[in-house]
C-alpha cells in the first residue's frame, strides 16, 4: 500500500489497535518471561506504538514540501477509536439516536449508549447506519435485545434489564410502530375512565403479543380467539384482577361489535342446553368450565385431572363427558357419498313405474348388486350364476324369476338403454352343482345299497344327490386324486369341506356298503 492509500478506517482496524501480537512480539515476550523480566502489557504497548506512528505520519502534513510531493493522502489520519472499562471500542450514537438522546430528560445516563453499544459489539441485528425506534421497538428485535447476554453487554442482567426500561422510554415517544404502551385511537375512543383504561390496555397487551393489531372486535370476540387471549394470567398480576379485566374489556368489544356475540354467553348457552342428567353429573365443573370459556366439548381430559375432582365424582364427570362426545360425533358424522350403482338402481326402479310396471321385488337383484357396486347395466350371466349358487333354493328361485322379468324389459325402449346388453336368460339349473354327474356305476352302486336295505324312495333320492355332491366337491377340490368306486368316493368326504348333513349321509352309505358286503 502506498501512502497515499492510508485512510483513517484502514489503520483503526489494524490488528496492534485492537491488541492482536504478531509472532515476532510473542516471541520477544517469550523471551523476556525466559530472561525473567518485568512483565509489559504488550496488547497496550503495540497499541501506543501504532498511536505513535499516527502521530509522526500526520506531522508529515505540516512540512510544505512532503504535503505538496502527493506521497500523502488527502487527509490526516482521524482520532482513535475510544474503549469502555471491558477495553471494547465504544460505538457513537448515529444522529436519531443521539437526538432521542438529547431529548431525553436522563440525558446520557439514559441508556441509550450502553444498549446501542451491546447493539453493536453483538454484530447480529443489522441495523441500518442511522436507525429510528421503529427499528429498535420491533417485536422480535426488542425481544433480542433485552435477551443480550452478559458477555455482550458488559454489565449484570440487573442492570441491562434497568437500561432496557430505561431506552424503552426514551423510544416510546418517537415510535410510529402499534406498540402496548400506545393504545390505538379506535380503543381510546371506548375509555370514559380510569376502570375502562386498565382493562383495554391489557387487551391491547394481549393483541401486541400475538400480531394482532389489526383485530376488530368482532375478530376477537370469536369463542376460541378470545379463551385464547386471556388464558394464561401474567405474573404480579392476581387472578381475580384478570378475570375483571376480561370481563370489562368483553363487554365493551360485545358493545362495539357488529355481530354483538358474547363468548361467554355462547358457553353458558351450551351448557344450559345440556339434558338434566348431563348437567347434574357434569355440575362439579360446570362453573370452572363456564369461566374458562370453555364448552363440554372444549374440556380435554388433562383439564378435567386438573380440577381435583374427587375420584367418583372424576368417574361421574368422565362418563357423562364420553356420552357426550360420542352423540356429537354421531351428529356430526357426514352424510356417506351416494353409491353410483344404488343411484342407477334408483333411476331405473322410477323409470320401470312411470312405464306403469310394478317393481315389487326387484329388490331381490337390485340389494345383491348394490352390495357388489354393480349397476343394472354391469349385470352378466356369469355374475348372476355365480350369485345364485350362494342361494338357498327358495331365494334362488325368486332371483330367477326376477332376472326373466328384467330380461322382459329390455324390449322397451326407454328401459333398454338403463340395462345389460344381452338377455341373461334361464340361469344354469344347480341343484346337481353345474351337472357334475357321477359316473353310471357309482351311481348304481348307491342305488343297489338302497334296494339291499330296502329304504324308502325318499331316502334313495337322498343317498343320490349327496353321491352328486360329494363327486362336484371331490371333482374341484382333490383334482389330483383318481376316484374309481363308491367306497372310494364315501372314504374322501372327510377330506372334503360339506356341510354336516351330507357327512351324516356319506357315513351311513359307506356303512350300509360295509354291512352288505359282509353278508355276501
Amino acid at each position: 500500500m502506498n501512502p497515499a492509500d492510508i485512510r483513517t478506517n484502514w489503520v483503526w482496524s489494524l490488528d496492534a489497535e485492537r491488541g492482536v501480537l504478531t509472532d515476532e512480539q510473542l516471541q520477544r515476550r517469550a523471551e523476556r518471561e525466559r530472561k525473567k523480566q518485568p512483565k509489559a502489557k504488550l496488547s497496550s504497548s503495540v497499541r501506543q506504538r501504532l498511536r505513535r506512528g499516527v502521530t509522526v505520519f500526520n506531522e508529515l502534513f505540516d512540512l510544505p514540501e512532503v504535503a505538496k510531493s502527493g506521497l500523502l493522502p488527502p487527509d490526516p489520519i482521524g482520532p482513535p477509536p475510544d474503549y469502555d472499562r471491558q477495553g471494547r471500542r465504544i460505538y457513537s450514537l448515529p444522529p436519531t439516536l443521539a437526538r432521542y438522546q438529547a431529548a431525553a430528560l436522563q440525558g446520557p445516563k439514559s441508556g441509550l449508549q450502553q444498549v446501542w453499544q451491546a447493539i453493536c459489539v453483538s454484530g447480529s441485528f443489522g441495523m441500518p447506519k442511522d436507525p429510528v425506534a421503529d427499528d429498535l421497538l420491533i417485536k422480535d428485535t426488542w425481544r433480542l435485545i433485552t435477551q443480550l447476554p452478559e458477555s455482550i453487554t458488559g454489565v449484570s442482567d440487573t442492570t441491562w434489564h434497568q437500561y432496557v426500561i430505561r431506552v424503552r422510554r426514551v423510544l416510546l415517544p418517537h415510535v410510529t410502530l402499534p406498540v402496548p404502551e400506545h393504545l390505538p385511537a379506535w380503543l381510546k375512543d371506548m375509555i370514559d375512565s380510569r376502570k375502562e383504561r386498565l382493562p383495554l390496555q391489557a387487551l391491547w397487551r394481549l393483541m401486541c403479543e400475538r400480531d394482532m393489531v389489526d383485530a376488530t372486535p368482532d375478530d376477537l370476540l370469536h369463542l376460541a380467539t378470545w379463551r385464547e387471549l386471556w388464558a394464561e394470567v401474567p405474573s404480579g398480576v392476581k387472578r381475580r384482577t384478570w378475570a375483571t379485566y376480561e370481563g370489562k374489556s368483553r363487554k365493551m368489544m360485545v358493545h362495539y361489535s357488529d355481530a354483538g356475540d358474547d363468548p361467554y354467553r355462547v358457553v353458558t348457552r351450551t351448557w344450559a342446553e345440556l339434558s338434566k342428567a348431563a348437567k347434574a353429573a357434569l355440575d362439579p365443573i360446570r362453573k370452572p368450565a363456564e369461566r374458562a370459556l370453555m364448552r363440554p366439548l372444549d374440556l380435554t381430559p388433562e383439564w378435567v385431572s386438573d380440577q381435583g375432582l374427587a375420584t367418583d365424582q372424576a368417574a361421574q364427570v368422565t362418563d357423562a363427558l364420553r356420552e357426550i362426545f360420542f352423540y356429537a360425533a354421531q351428529v356430526r358424522r357426514p352424510a356417506p357419498l351416494p353409491n353410483p350403482s344404488e343411484v342407477a338402481w334408483e333411476a331405473l326402479r322410477s323409470a320401470i313405474r312411470a312405464q306403469g310396471i310394478s317393481t315389487i321385488g326387484l329388490a331381490k337383484v337390485s340389494s345383491l348388486a348394490i352390495d357388489n357396486c354393480m349397476a343394472p347395466s354391469d349385470l352378466t350371466l356369469d355374475w348372476t350364476s355365480k350369485a345364485a349358487a350362494q342361494m338357498d333354493t327358495p331365494k334362488r328361485t325368486a332371483f330367477a324369476i326376477q332376472l326373466r322379468k328384467l330380461d322382459n324389459l329390455l324390449g322397451t325402449p326407454d328401459l333398454a338403454t338403463m340395462l345389460y346388453a344381452e338377455p341373461i336368460s334361464a340361469l344354469p339349473d344347480l341343484r346337481k352343482h353345474g351337472k357334475i354327474e357321477p359316473p353310471a356305476d357309482i351311481i348304481a352302486a348307491v342305488d343297489d345299497i338302497t334296494a339291499t336295505h330296502r329304504r324308502a324312495k325318499s331316502t334313495r333320492n337322498e343317498a343320490r344327490a349327496a353321491v352328486r355332491k360329494i363327486w362336484t366337491a371331490a371333482a374341484k377340490d382333490m383334482t389330483d386324486v383318481k376316484i374309481n368306486t363308491l367306497d372310494e368316493l364315501l372314504d374322501s368326504a372327510n377330506k372334503l369341506h360339506l356341510d354336516n348333513r351330507t357327512y351324516r349321509i356319506a357315513a351311513r352309505l359307506l356303512a350300509d356298503l360295509h354291512s352288505m358286503r359282509e353278508a355276501a
